[in-house]
C-alpha cells in the first residue's frame, strides 16, 4: 500500500495540493483522504495548510522552531473545524459546550 507521507516534503513551503498529491500517488481524492487518516491514526504527523494557492499537505519542518509553529497552526485549525462540525449535534443532544468528559467518549 502506498504511504502518502512518502510523497510529502518537510515544511509548509513544500505543501502539495490534494489534487496534485492524489495524481502523483495514483489515488482518487477520496482514497487519498482515507489513507491520510489511516497514517494519522498510526501516528504520522501529516499536516494540512488551508489557503488557496498555498494549500496542501506536508510534513513538519526539520527546523524545530518552525515545526512547532506549523503543528500549532494545524492544531488550531483542526480544533476549530472539529468543534464547528460537532456543534449542531451537541445542540441537538442538549449538551452544553465543554461538558463532555473523557469517560463519555
Amino acid at each position: 500500500m502506498v504511504k502518502v507521507s512518502e510523497f510529502l516534503g518537510h515544511g509548509a513551503e513544500n505543501a502539495i495540493p490534494a489534487a496534485t498529491l492524489a495524481t502523483v500517488a495514483n489515488l482518487t481524492p477520496r482514497e487519498l483522504r482515507r489513507r491520510i487518516m489511516v497514517e494519522r491514526d498510526s501516528g504520522s504527523l501529516i499536516l494540512y495548510q488551508p489557503g488557496g494557492s498555498k494549500a496542501g499537505y506536508y510534513l513538519p519542518s526539520l527546523d524545530p522552531e518552525q515545526a512547532e509553529q506549523e503543528v500549532a497552526a494545524f492544531y488550531r485549525v483542526q480544533c476549530l473545524h472539529g468543534l464547528k462540525a460537532i456543534a449542531a449535534a451537541g445542540r441537538f443532544l442538549k449538551i452544553p459546550a465543554g461538558q463532555l468528559g473523557l469517560d463519555d467518549l
